[in-house]
C-alpha cells in the first residue's frame, strides 16, 4: 500500500540541504530502485520551482516487496503531484494520507489503518520523520488491523549532523524492520537500522550499509532488512503473571530455574529458544488478577501491565467455548492474542446430592411407571373378580337383594386381592367352592408371588446401598438448584456475560466474587465453586477446596463452557508471529500436555485431584455396600405409624356410627 504525506510546520521553510533536493532526488530513486528489485519509473506533473515546496514523498511498501499503490499529494494550496507508478494491479491506485504539524502537535488522519491493503511497510519523507512515525505508531495502536509485520524506511530531509541524535524514540522499541537513508551528498548514501536486539542500547542506531548511486553500488552488500528475530542477543522481555496455579508461579523471591507452570515454562522455553532475558513484572495489587481495560487505554491488572507497555507478554484464558457464544472480543481492541495453547472445560464443584429420605424407602423398590402398573393391575384385578363372584353368588343365594350382594362380593374381592398382594393367606367368605373362582384365584397368587419376590429383592438392595437426589451434572441442573456459584474474579464469567440463554442468565445472577472468605465458603456445604477440567482428567483446583471438604462436593459432568488459555502481547507485536509459531510447535509435539501434567502434580493436592476424578459420576463403577441401622427401616415403621392410625381413626367412625344408630 502507498500512503501519501505532507508534513509542514506552517510559517517554517524546510532546512537547505547541503546537496539541492532536486540533484539527490534521482540518486534517492535509484536506491529505492536497488533496495526493492522494483521498477519506478518517474514523472513530474505541474513542478512547481518554489523552494518552499519540498518534494515530501511517503509510501509504504507491503511486507514483501511486490506491490505498490501510486503516491499522489498536494501541498498546501500549491498544485502540486508526484507521482510514482509502480506494478500494482489493484483498483485503488491513490491514497491521500495528510498530516498537520503545528506547534508540538501532530495528528495524521486515521486511514492508513481504517483502510487496509495488505501494506506492511511505510516509506517516510519528511522534515520530521520522528513525529511522523511516532504519529503512524500511535495510529497503527488504535487501529482494529495488525501492523506485526510492518516495516519503515525513511528518506532524510534535514542535513542531519548526527543522526543518532536526531532518531531518539522509544518508539523504536517495538518496531523491528527499521531502515534510514541519509544522504551524505547526490551520489553517497548512508544506510542507517537500529539494533532493536541486546539487552543495553537497543534503540541505538547503527551503519549498516552505503549506498553509491554512480555506479549503483552497496558498500557492504549487506541485508538491508536483516531478521532481528532469530537471535536477541540477550533483549530483556518483561513477562507479567500472577500465582495461579498450575498455569503459573511468579514468586519473585525464586530464582528462574525454580519458576513453574504450564504457561510459564512455555514463556521461559521461548526465552531460551530465542536468547532473551527475562523479568517478570507483578500487579501493582496482586487481587487485581487478570484486570480490566478502559476506552482511554489505561487498565489494571495483568492486561493493564501490557496495555501501558509495562510488560511484553501475559498469561491468560480466552473464552472460545463450544456453546458458540462469546470471546473476550473486548481485548482484542486493546492487545494482541496468541494462538490457542490448552484447551480447558470452566465446570464447577457443587453440593453432593442428598440421600433420599428413608421414610419413603418402601416406595423405591419400583419407579413411579411401574408403580402406576401395579396399582392400574390391581384395580383391574379386582373388577374382573368382583364380576366373577357376583356372577356365582347370585345364582347361588338367588333370595338375597341385588344390592346386599354386590356389596358384600365387592368387599370381600379386594380384600382377599390385597391379601393375596401381601403374601396372606385366604378365608371361606372368599372361596364359594366355584371352579372359575378357584382358577382366578391361583392366577393371582402365582402373580403376585412373582411381584413380591421382586418388590423384595429391590427393596433388600435399597436399604444395603445408598440412593441419592438427581445430582448437578448439566448447565440445566445447575440453573435449576438456585445455588450461589463463587470465584476470585469476575474473568470467569467474561465469556458469558452477555449470553442471553435463560440458563445461563440464572448461573450469571448466582454468580459472586469471594477472594479471602473462600476457605470458609467452601465449609458450608451448599455452594458451588468454578473450577478448570483440565486434560488427562487433571483438575485447577485453587487451594482453599482442601481435603477436609472435598467430599462435601460433587464434580459436574457437564462443562458451564469451554475455552483455551492463550496469551497476551502488545497490540500488533513484533513478537506475536514468532510466539504463535512456537506455541503451535509445543501443541504439536505434545510438550505442552507434558508441561501442565508436571504442573498439576508439582502444585495440585494429589489427594484432592483423586477424589475430585472419582467424584466424577461417569468414573464411578460401584457404590459401597452397608451395614443396616434404624434409618434403613424407618420407612417400615412409616408404615405402621400409618396403619395404627387409620385403624384407630376407623374405630372411632364406626364407634360413632352405632352410637348414632341406637340413638
Amino acid at each position: 500500500m502507498l500512503l501519501s504525506t505532507h508534513f509542514m510546520k506552517k510559517g517554517t521553510p524546510p532546512r537547505s540541504l547541503s546537496c539541492p533536493m532536486p540533484y539527490i532526488l534521482p540518486g534517492i530513486l535509484l536506491c529505492l530502485k536497488k533496495l526493492f528489485k522494483h521498477q519506478l519509473q518517474e514523472s513530474y506533473n505541474n513542478y512547481n520551482n518554489s523552494k518552499y515546496n519540498s518534494r515530501k514523498v511517503a509510501y509504504c511498501p507491503t511486507h514483501y516487496p511486490a506491490q505498490y499503490y501510486t503516491l499522489k499529494y498536494r501541498v498546501q494550496n500549491n498544485s502540486f503531484s508526484h507521482i510514482y507508478h509502480f506494478a500494482y494491479k489493484g483498483n485503488k491506485q491513490v491514497i491521500n494520507f495528510s498530516i498537520n504539524y503545528s506547534e508540538n502537535k501532530t495528528i495524521i488522519n486515521d486511514y492508513i489503518t481504517s483502510e487496509y491493503h495488505g501494506c506492511q511497510g511505510f516509506l517516510i519523507d519528511s522534515l520530521h520523520p520522528v513525529e511522523v512515525f511516532e504519529q503512524i505508531e500511535k495510529q497503527i495502536r488504535l487501529s482494529i488491523v495488525r501492523f506485526n509485520f510492518r516495516r519503515y524506511l525513511f528518506i532524510i530531509r534535514n542535513d542531519e549532523k548526527d543522526i543518532k541524535i536526531a532518531f531518539k524514540t522509544d518508539a523504536l522499541t517495538h518496531v523491528a524492520d527499521v531502515l534510514i537513508i541519509n544522504p551524505r551528498n547526490s551520489d553517497t548514501f548512508e544506510l542507517w537500522t537500529h539494533n532493536f536486539v541486546a539487552s543495553e542500547n537497543m534503540n541505538e542506531l547503527k551503519l549498516l550499509d552505503i549506498f553509491f548511486a554512480e555506479n549503483k553500488s552497496f558498500l557492504f552488500e549487506t541485508n538491508l532488512y536483516p531478521d532481528k528475530l532469530k537471535n536477541f542477543e540477550g533483549r530483556v522481555l518483561k513477562i507479567t503473571c500472577f500465582n495461579y496455579a498450575p498455569y503459573a508461579s511468579c514468586d519473585p523471591n525464586l530464582p528462574q530455574d525454580k519458576l513453574y507452570g504450564s504457561e510459564l515454562r512455555a514463556a521461559l522455553e521461548f526465552i531460551d529458544q530465542y536468547n532473551m532475558t527475562m523479568k517478570l513484572v507483578y500487579n501493582e495489587i496482586e487481587e487485581e488478577y487478570w484486570g480490566e481495560l478502559f476506552s482511554n487505554w489505561s487498565g489494571t491488572g495483568l492486561m493493564g501491565n501490557i496495555l501501558t507497555d509495562k510488560a511484553d507478554i501475559g498469561f491468560f484464558h480466552v473464552r472460545a467455548f463450544s456453546a458458540a457464544f462469546y470471546t473476550w472480543g473486548f481485548v482484542n481492541t486493546y492487545l494482541d492474542i496468541s494462538e490457542p495453547f490448552i484447551r480447558t472445560g470452566i465446570t464447577c464443584l457443587v453440593p453432593k446430592p442428598r440421600m433420599t429420605s428413608a421414610w419413603l424407602t418402601p416406595l423405591l423398590s419400583y419407579s413411579n411407571p411401574l408403580w402406576a402398573a401395579v396399582l392400574s393391575n390391581f384395580l383391574y384385578n379386582a373388577v374382573i373378580f368382583s364380576l366373577i363372584a357376583f356372577y356365582y353368588e347370585k345364582s347361588t343365594h338367588s333370595r338375597r337383594s341385588r344390592t346386599d350382594i354386590a356389596y358384600n362380593t365387592i368387599r370381600n374381592s379386594f380384600w382377599a386381592l390385597l391379601k393375596i398382594s401381601l403374601s396372606q393367606g385366604l378365608t371361606k367368605t372368599v372361596n364359594n367352592g366355584h371352579l372359575p373362582v378357584r382358577i382366578i384365584l391361583v392366577i393371582f397368587l402365582l402373580m403376585y408371588s412373582i411381584l413380591d419376590s421382586t418388590y423384595f429383592s429391590g427393596l433388600a438392595s435399597i436399604m444395603t446401598i445408598p440412593r441419592f437426589e438427581q445430582p448437578i451434572n448439566t448447565v440445566s441442573d445447575l440453573a435449576q438448584e438456585n445455588v450461589n456459584i463463587f470465584a476470585i474474579s469476575d474473568a470467569w464469567i467474561f465469556s458469558i456475560e452477555k449470553a442471553e440463554d435463560e440458563e445461563y442468565v440464572k448461573i450469571l445472577s448466582n454468580f459472586h466474587i469471594a477472594s479471602d472468605e473462600q476457605r470458609e465458603l467452601s465449609k458450608q456445604e451448599n455452594n458451588a465453586f468454578f473450577i478448570e477440567r483440565l486434560p488427562f482428567n487433571n483438575y485447577a483446583i485453587n487451594d482453599y477446596i482442601k481435603e477436609d471438604v472435598i467430599e462435601n462436593y460433587h464434580l459436574m459432568e457437564e462443562d458451564v463452557y469451554w475455552e483455551y488459555t492463550r496469551f497476551f502481547l502488545r497490540k500488533s507485536s513484533v513478537f506475536t508471529q514468532i510466539f504463535d509459531v512456537f506455541l503451535l510447535h509445543l501443541m504439536e509435539n505434545g510438550i505442552a500436555s507434558r508441561w501442565q501434567q508436571e504442573a498439576v502434580y508439582h502444585f495440585m493436592d494429589f489427594n484432592v485431584q483423586r477424589i475430585t476424578f472419582l467424584k466424577d459420576s461417569k468414573k464411578i463403577v460401584a457404590r459401597a455396600v452397608v451395614k443396616l441401622n434404624l434409618f434403613h427401616v424407618q420407612g417400615a415403621f412409616a408404615l405402621l405409624i400409618i396403619g395404627y392410625s387409620l385403624s384407630f381413626i376407623v374405630f372411632l367412625i364406626e364407634k360413632c356410627f352405632r352410637l348414632f344408630h341406637k340413638k
